[in-house]
């Protein structure tokens, strides 16, 4: 019977990137929901600040993939002591 309690039909599937990690540094990308109901992409969002990822990207009903978003540089810090 459509439209019964759990009935969950092509309309109500939103593909759905996940989000990038995120470092003491800055944060990484948000996740990415693809609502347009048709065949379409979503480009995953850019990381922030240093060492963190890119936020996936999604697609639906397009029979390929969604780039995701760019990670950022890592970062080396670097403290001397010096003892004489």
């Amino acid at each position: 019977m459509a439209g019964a309690i759990g009935d969950i039909g092509a309309a109500g599937i939103w593909p759905q990137g996940g989000g990038g990690g995120s470092s003491p540094y800055g944060g990484g990308g948000r996740s990415t929901t693809n609502t347009s109901g048709g065949a379409s992409t979503v480009t995953g969002e850019n990381a922030t600040g240093f060492g963190s990822g890119g936020g996936g990207g999604s697609t639906a009903n397009t029979g390929s993939g969604a780039a995701g978003g760019n990670g950022t540089a890592g970062l080396v810090i670097i403290i001397e002591f010096c003892v004489q």
